[in-house]
């Protein structure tokens, strides 16, 4: 399946707009069934069950089944806080809990997702040739550079269009493919990503998935955009900073969700109030999670009688499935042992030698120093620019160069007139005159761009260089595709052959008079 260009997305890229246009033009030609309105809606029915795939990258990154674990744990208690709280039009309490967690602990290379480099769009196709048809919604997890791309899913439809509840179906060219799936990487020009921004982003296409497009147009566009509250949740547009708006859908995600809720939500969500014994996450009123490994030294897995099953062992202290402190013995870690490592702007946290959980990290003070130097620590998570640290206020520098728009620039609260680069002799007593270049993927020319690695401003671009040469000369935006431009430029096509013809003809008649050397003998 081919499809077509990615468009840009908060704090990097989204596809979902382009991910429409391919799900509109595969289709079959048949009328859905699903364009139906419910009359009611089962307001206990508020759980998306989903899949997690995460590849063998992704385990490589973190290095072990538990680290995994815990990094999916803490994304759902993010992507949960921001939905539960959202009154979707009379739906609310709408969660996300894991039914089935796979880790891919080994390479196969006959596995289609195993080759590294295949592009997102690719990607999320092949993920999604697979039947995830009993689970609300299936998400692959992978740690692969995409140079700006952090994220891409199928926007909620009705019927099997796409987004939550959608079902395996045949598209019109001919493959069968589930669009209840989405894609988050981890890692983004070189540099792992920080939880918070995983979390945003997995909550960005979750919003995708539950029917929102990007906050863009008159109505909705500049939400958030002044008020200091900053962007919300589905702002298209590459954005770094840290702000109350940032993990919160605006009113117009909440009207685009409630509708696709109203319509899709009681096909696939249940009433789960109890925790889900082998998704290898330790929920309520669990003592342990294995999955269905019947093997595991410290805990009974899912395949045992109710009762049994998601409890230790007799005799065993504790489960690795409990926390990153539990060892394989069945024993708590030695204390001082490094669960977590530290960041720009978290301590390392050490096992206490009496839980198998890892103490949750410490925040480094404020104003510490992190990305690169361009940035500085507010409670613990590198949030501000190191403009602030100094009483001023980052700016887009002056100039037309793509280059120098990717260094760091400063001016005094206020006043864009005093913007100046670190390296003039303006803020020389703050910088030293010391070049900040802009970190990849860091935002430029008034968010409407990205500092690539070689840290030069590319602007955003919705469609990629090759299509906007294609609609410069064949304005194809006005078209559905191909073949209805090429009926309607019949003429076109026509003057193109006869010319391309009449040149063919003229070579040959040439290259038949060339002149034979020997004649000059």
């Amino acid at each position: 399946m081919v499809l077509p260009p990615i468009r840009p997305g908060p704090d990097g890229f989204c596809g979902a707009d382009h991910l429409n246009v391919l799900a509109q033009n595969l289709r079959p030609n048949e009328k859905a069934a699903a364009s139906r309105t419910r009359r009611t809606v089962d307001e206990s029915k508020t759980s998306c069950l989903l899949h997690l795939h995460a590849d063998h990258l992704y385990y490589k990154r973190f290095k072990s089944v538990e680290a995994v674990v815990a990094q999916v744990a803490s994304y759902m208690q993010a992507v949960n806080d921001i939905c539960d709280k959202v009154d979707f039009d009379g739906i609310k309490l709408i969660n996300f809990k894991v039914k089935s967690l796979s880790v891919m602990t080994e390479e196969d290379k006959n596995n289609p997702l195993y080759p590294l480099y295949i592009g997102p769009e690719k990607l999320l196709s092949l993920f999604s040739e697979s039947n995830w048809g009993n689970f609300c919604l299936s998400y692959l997890l992978t740690n692969r550079d995409y140079s700006g791309v952090l994220g891409l899913a199928w926007e909620g439809k009705a019927g099997n269009w796409g987004g939550i509840c959608s079902k395996h179906t045949t598209l019109r060219n001919g493959r069968a493919s589930t669009l209840n799936t989405g894609l988050v990487t981890v890692q983004n020009y070189g540099h792992s990503l920080p939880s918070r921004l995983v979390q945003l982003t997995l909550a960005h296409e979750l919003g995708h998935s539950l029917g929102s497009p990007h906050d863009e147009g008159s109505n909705c566009g500049d939400l958030g955009s002044s008020g200091g509250k900053g962007r919300y949740l589905m702002f298209p547009h590459a954005t770094d900073e840290v702000r109350e708006n940032n993990d919160k859908f605006s009113h117009c995600s909440v009207r685009h969700i409630s509708k696709i809720l109203k319509l899709k939500k009681d096909d696939c969500f249940v009433v789960s109030d109890q925790p889900i014994c082998g998704n290898q996450i330790v929920e309520a009123g669990e003592e342990c999670d294995v999955g269905h490994n019947d093997t595991d030294l410290c805990c009974f897995s899912a395949k045992e009688p109710v009762g049994v099953r998601c409890r230790l062992k007799p005799g065993k202290v504790c489960s690795p499935s409990q926390g990153l402190c539990c060892g394989q013995d069945c024993g708590f870690k030695p204390s001082g042992l490094t669960c977590d490592e530290e960041t720009d702007c978290l301590r390392e946290s050490v096992c206490s030698g009496l839980s198998p959980l890892c103490p949750e990290q410490t925040a480094k003070e404020n104003l510490t120093v992190c990305s690169e130097g361009t940035r500085v620590c507010m409670n613990g998570v590198c949030a501000e620019s190191v403009c602030m640290k100094h009483g001023l206020q980052q700016c887009d520098c002056p100039g037309d160069s793509m280059r120098e728009k990717c260094h760091m620039c400063c001016q005094q609260p206020d006043k864009p007139e005093t913007c100046a680069s670190t390296t003039s002799s303006v803020l020389s007593r703050h910088f030293q005159r010391k070049p900040l270049a802009l970190v990849g993927g860091a935002p430029c020319s008034g968010n409407q761009g990205y500092c690539d690695k070689f840290h030069v401003c590319r602007l955003l671009d919705a469609d990629g260089p090759i299509a906007r040469l294609k609609n410069s000369f064949l304005s194809f935006d006005d078209f559905d595709d191909v073949a209805e431009w090429m009926k309607a430029h019949w003429w076109v096509i026509l003057l193109a052959i006869l010319t391309l013809s009449g040149v063919m003809g003229c070579t040959v008649c040439l290259c038949s008079h060339t002149l034979d050397t020997r004649d000059l003998d």
